[in-house]
């Protein structure tokens, strides 16, 4: 059931989704900058129309790893590229899309060596299946690469200083990483123009973020 105490949907993302009634399912990316709200986003329009109908694919399952000097030996436009695995992403979402289920296995943020050279991943796969909206957030998840995949490709801003503090709040403890995650997503969005995107959503509020990996939030 809907969960009406949770974050509101955007109106105008509920009424672009309630246009789409007779497309379902629908496959939508929502991508922004890290700390802009695309998981609040996500979670809102779960809330909204219930668990039941909405499935979420976090981009940041598919986050390539690597250690601080594998980073800084690399440019800010090799890190943008190189940040997700988008090959990995793309073969999961058109096996999701073409058999109505996927599953992967997704990167461990709560290992230890999370910042070592060869990425850690969860012992588990995770699994979903196609639901009437299907969303995949997360920065990159928009890529080129990816982007027919999609019904609908939505876009979240925030100001500047509010995505700091938010970033600050749930990644104080790694701030040098945050660092070189912001400078390869300011390349890969000085390369994406908003007239691109179906909907772009300016999320000012301070209101709390939905709960990410404690570890980093990309």
């Amino acid at each position: 059931m809907p969960d009406h105490n949770a974050v509101k949907i955007p109106q105008q993302l509920k009424a672009l989704l309630d246009n789409k009634v007779n497309d379902l399912p629908l496959y939508i990316a929502i991508d922004g900058h890290s700390g802009s709200g695309k998981s609040t986003i996500a979670q809102a329009v779960k809330s909204h129309y219930g668990e039941a109908k909405v499935t979420i694919i976090e981009g940041d399952d598919f986050y390539t790893g690597g250690s601080a000097t594998d980073w800084d030996n690399r440019t800010a436009p090799q890190n943008a590229k190189a940040t997700i695995n988008r090959h990995q992403l793309y073969g999961v979402l058109n096996t999701f899309k073409t058999t109505g289920k996927a599953s992967w296995y997704a990167f461990d943020w709560h290992s230890d060596h999370w910042d070592a050279t060869v990425a850690p991943k969860e012992s588990q796969p995770k699994q979903a299946a196609v639901k009437n909206i299907n969303i995949i957030e997360g920065v990159y998840t928009a890529a080129p690469e990816l982007w027919p995949l999609y019904d609908l490709h939505i876009l979240v801003t925030a100001p500047h200083a509010i995505r700091l503090q938010r970033i600050t709040a749930r990644e104080h403890h790694c701030q040098s990483w945050s660092n070189r995650w912001l400078e390869a997503e300011n390349i890969y969005f000085s390369q994406r123009a908003r007239a691109e995107f179906d909907l772009v959503l300016n999320q000012t509020s301070r209101c709390p973020l939905a709960n990410r990996a404690e570890t980093a939030d990309k």
